[in-house]
């Protein structure tokens, strides 16, 4: 199963900046050994799940802003990789279901307040800080009063 997806803006490639989310369900298991469910965008593989019999609905989240960050059409492959084990036939049958992706929105504005952290008396502060990876226009103001 393929479907595209189509990315308008660039994004940094930073955790969770594009997530695919999906659900599968294994309905029907007989007569396959070495089965694989795969996820790939545009032929890279980004999940691969070895299959060993039914298996109920299952949520998937997956982490894919480092396959995607440029804006541009992705060929997103949902694919069942599986091998006979004996004359019979083969039954295995894999469903995917409630395909999403989402783009975090690196172009919106946000303030947060901490509460107000009381030390009980006089106290004299060192240094303060922040630690993080982000964005290159990203704008970050500490204020203390």
């Amino acid at each position: 199963m393929n479907q595209t997806f189509i990315k308008n803006k660039d994004t940094p490639a930073l955790p969770q900046a594009v997530n695919l989310t999906f659900d599968y369900i294994i309905d029907n298991f007989d007569n396959v050994d070495d089965t694989w469910l795969a996820v790939e965008i545009d032929g890279t593989s980004v999940w691969q799940h070895k299959v060993t019999g039914l298996e109920p609905l299952t949520n998937v989240v997956l982490d894919v802003g480092s396959y995607m960050t440029t804006a541009k059409d992705y060929l997103i492959s949902f694919q069942l990789y599986a091998n006979e084990t004996s004359v019979n036939p083969m039954t295995c049958l894999a469903k995917f279901d409630d395909v999403n992706i989402t783009v975090l929105d690196f172009t919106m504005n946000g303030t947060f307040a901490s509460m107000a952290f009381d030390a009980g008396g006089v106290v004299l502060w060192g240094d303060i800080a922040w630690d993080a990876v982000v964005p290159p226009e990203t704008v970050f103001t500490i204020r203390t009063r």
